[in-house]
């Protein structure tokens, strides 16, 4: 159950929660494994859920860590969102996160405990719908909108060990975090192409073609 449902649970009380949601204007996180169908395809099914499992706990961790919460896991993809009532605080906590689970993820690479495993992440900020999404029986309480999407074609557009974010979150972390303008990538059902940064930090190549900048240390 995510930290929202469970927010709206004790919220809601004796009158229970109901379908519906409030606009807010949040942090999304979406962290996805790069290759996962061929990856999956190598290995026995039982290794591979274990292998999920490691990695979906140790990143899930981070997030909390960085006071956000797990919104859902999606197979092998994880989708976060962080808030304040300053917008600028829950960036950077995005952010810091991402480059934590990337470093995370590369020293569980090294320990065997998920080799060949790597995720790319994509962040966003703006506003959106949040709330109990689906029926009576069976809801959701969760995230929606054109954020939350966008968010998720910028995790598609990331690369190998690759952070990539969207210019509202540049403009609330640049003055903390170096980043490096990219190629604006095409999105659907959008009129022009979204400019983006590619987020430096100091995970070290490791000759598996990851493009990792390198950055000075936090």
């Amino acid at each position: 159950v995510s930290g929202h449902t469970i927010e709206a649970v004790d919220q809601a009380g004796e009158v229970g929660v109901r379908l519906g949601g409030m606009r807010r204007d949040v942090v999304v996180l979406f962290s996805d494994v790069r290759g996962f169908t061929a990856f999956s395809e190598s290995i026995p099914p039982e290794q591979v859920v274990a292998m999920l499992n490691v990695y979906l706990r140790a990143q899930a961790k981070v997030v909390s860590a960085h006071g956000g919460q797990i919104d859902k896991y999606v197979g092998d993809e994880i989708v976060a969102v962080f808030h304040s009532d300053d917008m600028a605080d829950a960036a950077r906590r995005a952010v810091r996160a991402a480059k934590q689970m990337q470093r995370i993820l590369d020293k569980l690479r090294e320990s065997g405990k998920v080799p060949r495993v790597h995720v790319g992440i994509g962040v966003n900020a703006g506003s959106v719908v949040m709330g109990a999404i689906g029926t009576e029986e069976r809801m959701d309480y969760t995230v929606i909108g054109d954020t939350v999407n966008t968010g998720a074609r910028l995790c598609s557009a990331a690369g190998k060990s690759e952070i990539i974010i969207s210019q509202s979150i540049a403009e609330l972390v640049a003055d903390v975090e170096t980043l490096r303008s990219i190629e604006p990538i095409n999105v659907k059902n959008k009129s022009e192409p979204l400019v983006v940064y590619l987020v430096e930090y100091d995970l070290d190549q490791r000759g598996d073609g990851s493009r990792v900048f390198i950055a000075a240390p936090d």
